[in-house]
């Protein structure tokens, strides 16, 4: 005869209810959406920059701007959205949701304009 063990997931303590908006419940919401949208405006931006026809605000010039917004704005985003949420399933912890969420958001939005004005400020 086999034992049988209980599966990790009904081990684990049941989720509690999201209060706020859907969009700061896990962290793959807001950091997918932002990581999507961010990689669509880099790269307009970087061909009108790259064409001459927009000037950046910005120490870099438009082709290492462009890598590094792939690198730091896309793939961190996308990185963010994915740990934040993957390791509240493996720990079976609760993620991280809504003010210190939003404030993660708002700080990788924060940098990404930070180095876009890095210019106007330096």
């Amino acid at each position: 005869m086999i034992a049988s063990t209980p599966s990790p997931s009904a081990a684990a303590a049941p989720p509690i209810a999201h209060q706020g908006p859907a969009a700061l419940s896990y962290g793959f919401r807001p950091f997918f959406l932002l990581a999507a949208l961010w990689s669509v405006l880099t790269l307009i931006v970087w061909l009108l920059a790259f064409a001459g026809r927009l000037t950046l605000p910005s120490a870099l010039d438009p082709l290492n701007w462009h890598a590094h917004e792939m690198l730091f704005g896309f793939a961190a985003a996308a990185v963010a959205g994915f740990v934040l949420t993957a390791v509240a399933n493996w720990t079976g912890r609760p993620p991280i949701r809504g003010r210190p969420l939003l404030f993660l958001v708002l700080l990788w939005l924060a940098a990404r304009l930070a180095v876009l004005a890095s210019l106007l400020v330096g």
